[in-house]
């Protein structure tokens, strides 16, 4: 006597829910192509946004030690581009989660959203502040200080950023 394999309703009622593959529609793009997860996205965007952007400090670290008036990292950070890239970064990461909000509306975005709508136009008056300085020819007031917190600035504009590309990701 031949076993029967379970069909339909069967194997779907004897199996785990976990062990059953979503259709192969759902896990490919029109395309053909395999769809990205939320932690690939948030790989992808980490590499190719946050660690590019800081290739110009990187750039300017490297042509320091080259010179022999160097002026060093601190000295580096304290002309305020962390602020900038950190706003750029804060923009993005937060308007990509809003973007998602027109299709799938999400009370918990806002946890995001509001503090990076505080965050990236605050990170912008600071370095207008700096720039302003280093402009006119005046010293930066606080060197430690102003590298220090645009360091500081930047790490919670990538956490923010990054959290806002992968809520944004979600399925």
């Amino acid at each position: 006597m031949a076993v029967s394999e379970p069909q339909g309703e069967e194997l779907a009622a004897g199996t785990p829910a976990t062990s059953i593959a979503p259709p192969a529609e759902q896990l490919t793009m029109p395309g053909g192509t395999a769809k990205p997860t939320q932690r690939q996205k948030l790989g992808i965007w980490a590499l190719c946004v946050v660690i590019a952007s800081l290739l110009p400090i990187f750039g300017a670290l490297a042509e320091g030690s080259v010179q022999a008036q160097s002026p060093g990292l601190v000295g580096i950070l304290s002309r305020g581009d962390l602020y900038l890239i950190g706003a750029v970064i804060t923009i993005g990461g937060v308007g990509d989660l809003g973007l998602s909000l027109i299709s799938r509306p999400n009370i918990t975005a806002l946890f995001v959203l509001i503090p990076g709508v505080i965050l990236a136009p605050y990170e912008g008056i600071l370095y207008s502040e700096v720039a302003t300085q280093l402009l006119t020819g005046k010293a930066v007031a606080h060197v430690g200080a102003v590298a220090m917190l645009s360091f500081t600035f930047f790490l919670a504009s990538a956490v923010l950023g990054g959290i806002g590309v992968y809520m944004a990701a979600g399925e």
